[in-house]
């Protein structure tokens, strides 16, 4: 029971860290298909199964109070599957190939912690790190990152108080660099949380929860596809498309 509790500590303590301001999005314009390059592409590490965080337990008894209390929806989260939207990211190669463009899935993460900052300009469209020192490790002209932060069910505690019903969420972002200049050429936060519609405690299964789920998994798929093919990112301040 103990190493069940800390395990489940463990999953709730990564999805309880201080909440940023999300940067604005900046859409992929329809010209940049209008010369061909290669782009890189690095995906950080991605979750087989869903996994169920409760931000806003914030102190160590206000975390194993809502880890127990959530115990069962936490197991039932995480025998869902990601699967659906794995292939969703794996499908950006093709759109990017018909579009002329040359495609390498590259393995960065190293040289990617030890990025410089980017002290070059104040102005906004660059990000903070200096991404060029990347062009000749991966031989490429932009570099597309592809980052999932959660995938699963989220629900919001106010210390021990549960202040929202478990909602299916998907959160991370998707960005391009111009590995010559730095500038970014797509940016697009995601943070999509889809409540249940009627009753979410019905336990085992979770009929309502797991809709939503699946549903939050659609709704980022259609998000990262309208992204590359150079539609306007989702409008992410409510936090739903």
């Amino acid at each position: 029971m103990k190493t069940k509790l800390m395990l489940l500590l463990a999953f709730v303590f990564i999805g309880t860290g201080c909440a940023m301001t999300p940067p604005d999005p900046i859409a992929l314009t329809t010209d940049f298909y209008e010369k061909p390059a290669k782009v890189a592409i690095y995906q950080k590490s991605f979750p087989e199964n869903a996994r169920m965080t409760m931000p806003g337990a914030s102190c160590l008894l206000c975390l194993a109070a809502a880890a127990v209390a959530n115990d069962a929806v936490s197991g039932h989260t995480k025998t869902l599957s990601t699967e659906e939207l794995s292939s969703a990211v794996k499908r950006i190669e093709t759109t990017l190939e018909e579009q002329g463009m040359v495609v390498d899935w590259v393995d960065i993460e190293e040289p990617m912690t030890r990025l410089p900052k980017f002290t070059s300009t104040e102005e906004s469209g660059y990000p903070k790190k200096d991404y060029r020192a990347l062009k000749q490790v991966v031989e490429a002209d932009h570099l597309l990152v592809i980052e999932f932060s959660h995938i699963g069910v989220e629900r919001l505690y106010a210390n021990y108080v549960p202040t929202s019903s478990p909602q299916g969420a998907v959160t991370g972002e998707l960005y391009m660099v111009d590995l010559s200049t730095n500038e970014y050429y797509l940016l697009d936060p995601i943070h999509i949380r889809v409540p249940v519609e009627g009753e979410w405690n019905e336990p085992p299964e979770y009929p309502g929860l797991t809709m939503a789920y699946f549903e939050a998994l659609e709704r980022a798929k259609i998000q990262i596809s309208d992204a590359i093919t150079g539609e306007a990112p989702v409008e992410v301040a409510g936090g739903n498309p």
